[in-house]
């Protein structure tokens, strides 16, 4: 729908978002290679614990909604070349099962119920 209304004129907000990850990421790179820790552990460290606990709640939701963009994007594109509805391509709830295994790497890692790796 967007597409057909605003055409191509929104492209460079595409182009913007996609120059700005590979920024963020060759940052977040530089910085765990040299400071061999995470980056969300740096940034607790600097602005506190509540305010890097909102980071990491914030990282996780637009993981989460990248995931469930790819996944839906992937059953449109099955949708139109098959002609199958593109609800029945979920394979028995692809997005639960990606937020299940989040929350398993989460407690995997050791983190606290604060979600913050707990103190040796």
């Amino acid at each position: 729908m967007t597409g057909a209304r605003f055409r191509m004129s929104l492209a460079w907000a595409v182009v913007l978002g996609v120059i700005g990850i590979v920024i963020f990421a060759e940052m977040a790179g530089r910085v765990a290679t040299v400071s061999h820790r995470p980056v969300f552990d740096l940034v607790r460290e600097r602005v506190g614990a509540r305010l890097g606990l909102a980071n990491l709640v914030a990282s996780y939701f637009i993981n989460f909604l990248t995931l469930a963009a790819e996944v839906a994007g992937v059953a449109l594109a099955l949708q139109l070349a098959s002609d199958v509805n593109y609800l029945l391509w979920d394979t028995g709830g692809d997005v639960p099962r990606l937020v299940r295994d989040l929350a398993d790497q989460v407690r995997d890692d050791g983190a606290g119920l604060s979600g913050w790796p707990a103190s040796p």
